[in-house]
């Protein structure tokens, strides 16, 4: 399995393994769980690139209003993981200064 597809997986147990945290912290269930079958399908169909990269950019619409919370936060570190947008996992290495 190709890596994006690992991290597509990742998200989509991320999600169901979190929906009732995400749902506390303001993500609606019924969206979340219309997303995540979209996104489970595109992937068994082995959707192309630029669907999956809207089903996945419409999730990341979706949980963006409820950001600040911890969850969601995770989720949006995946989302940019997948998205290669540069912005770090906080599990993430960090670069030791001696090593410059």
């Amino acid at each position: 399995m190709a890596e994006h597809e690992e991290k597509v997986w990742s998200l989509i147990r991320h999600l169901k393994s979190r929906a009732d945290q995400l749902t506390r912290e303001g993500v609606d269930r019924d969206s979340l769980a219309a997303h995540v079958a979209n996104l489970e399908k595109a992937h068994a169909e082995k959707a192309n690139p630029s669907v999956m990269r809207a089903k996945l950019k419409e999730l990341q619409a979706e949980v963006e209003s409820s950001a600040g919370n911890p969850t969601v936060q995770s989720v949006m570190t995946l989302l940019n993981e997948i998205f290669a947008t540069g912005v770090p996992s906080p599990n993430a290495a960090k670069p030791n200064p001696g090593d410059r």
